[in-house]
């Protein structure tokens, strides 16, 4: 990397007299930490490293890295991060979704592209490494010139399942007083692209009056008022942290237009949280929810490819009694984690509805998990079709497998295992769960 090239980026940063080209540079960096949503989680063993990384040695044969502070727009446009599964670090792993995530708030990592030097407008992978110092604080100017959320080192907010007194919900008193909860705390900026995390289960929402906005009503199900809020472009919430950058409170207010016309832009991260303590939750804003996943299989209790899946009983939507065991030897399972509210579930629906077709009198069920109650579902399927069997009310199975970002899909094999694993949105989710389904039959 060029060391003078980071200086000059510096030092026109700070006398606020940035160049045409640096704002290319900007936008490819912005889209490469931004946009990252669908990639998929891996479950990698020691073997499978080694072999990782020799494949990723052939695919690096031949290709020429780029400076990522000199991309050209042509270039930085090459290159689709919400459908490309051609990131890796740097022993040759592919990068799993939830670590996109967390590599996206952070200066601490950088993305290097790599391209063929016969066609070197066209981006063909991505190599994730830890960012020089001079990276970082071209990184952290960069940032803050554009309104993106900075965080150098691990984020507080992030979901760690090791502590569990760091995510578990708290209940708060519905007179909360607004202002007498937010002394100490510092506002933090609004976002004008990309996205922070939130443990929105220890987080207080307020309305624009004051008023605490519960994110759960007593049964456990999504409070609707809540819901309009997060979904309506026409309010913003004011986030504040403590002197450690935990955020503890968010505040609605009226958008401003340039809030509007951003809108999708930027984007809130939600943990899970308990549903048996009303005044959490775990949603989304504009798009697919992204979390700090932790790596399979280095935590207990954390749903892996190739651990076997606990099993639940619960009632579906028309009473019906099922368990996961019913179908141990028997059936694959494919499960599905949604609410009504989000846009990304209701995106996937109709590939959803294509496989439950496709596999009809097959030993395949399909069974999905959504946070609302009975009565909202039933509405929710008076205008859309779903042909999943549905259980209502399930965001305590979701806490439950430590589901981190609706939609989540899961297929378990016959012998109870989970055979794959996806956290948001994808755009091929139909036939990534076609070729789990096909392994297990």
């Amino acid at each position: 990397m060029d060391t003078a090239l980071f200086k000059s980026i510096i030092k026109n940063l700070k006398n606020k007299t940035m160049k045409k080209n640096n704002f290319i540079i900007l936008l490819f960096l912005a889209l490469c930490f931004g946009m990252a949503r669908n990639l998929k989680a891996q479950d990698v063993t020691e073997t499978q490293a080694t072999e990782n990384t020799k494949k990723f040695k052939e695919k690096l044969k031949g290709l020429v890295a780029l400076d990522p502070f000199k991309v050209t727009q042509e270039q930085g446009k090459s290159f689709d991060l919400t459908k490309s599964t051609e990131i890796y670090r740097q022993d040759g792993s592919i990068v799993m979704s939830g670590q996109v995530a967390e590599y996206s708030a952070q200066i601490n990592y950088i993305l290097i592209p790599y391209v063929n030097p016969a066609d070197k407008n066209k981006i063909v992978l991505m190599v994730v490494r830890d960012a020089t110092p001079e990276e970082k604080e071209a990184q952290r100017l960069l940032r803050q010139k554009a309104g993106m959320y900075v965080m150098d080192g691990i984020d507080p907010n992030g979901l760690d399942l090791s502590k569990p007194g760091t995510y578990e919900a708290i209940k708060f008193d519905a007179n909360l007083n607004k202002d007498e909860f937010i002394k100490g705390l510092h506002q933090m900026p609004i976002l004008k692209f990309g996205g922070r995390q939130m443990n929105s289960g220890r987080v207080a929402f307020f309305d624009e009056k004051g008023k605490l906005i519960p994110m759960l009503l007593a049964d456990g199900s999504q409070n609707p008022v809540f819901a309009k809020y997060m979904g309506d472009v026409n309010f913003q919430h004011v986030d504040y942290c403590d002197d450690n950058g935990l955020i503890k409170a968010a505040i609605y207010r009226k958008s401003t237009l340039e809030e509007k016309r951003g809108r999708g832009q930027t984007m809130t991260v939600m943990t899970p949280i308990d549903a048996s303590i009303v005044g959490g939750g775990g949603s989304s804003t504009n798009s697919s929810a992204q979390l700090k996943i932790i790596d399979p299989g280095n935590t207990k209790g954390v749903t892996a490819v190739g651990s076997k899946l606990e099993d639940f009983s619960a009632k579906d939507i028309n009473g019906t009694d099922i368990s996961l065991s019913q179908y141990k030897g028997k059936k694959v399972v494919v499960l599905n984690f949604w609410f009504t509210k989000c846009a990304p579930c209701l995106e996937e629906m109709p590939k959803l509805n294509k496989l439950v077709d496709e596999y009809q009198g097959k030993d395949v069920e399909f069974i999905s998990f959504c946070n609302d109650d009975a009565n909202t579902i039933n509405e929710f399927l008076k205008t859309h079709e779903f042909k999943y069997r549905i259980l209502p009310s399930s965001l305590k199975l979701a806490n439950k497998y430590k589901v981190a970002a609706f939609p989540t899909n899961i297929v378990v094999d016959k012998n109870g295992k989970v055979s794959f694993y996806e956290v948001m949105y994808s755009e091929n989710i139909d036939s990534s769960l076609k070729k789990a389904i096909d392994s297990g039959l």
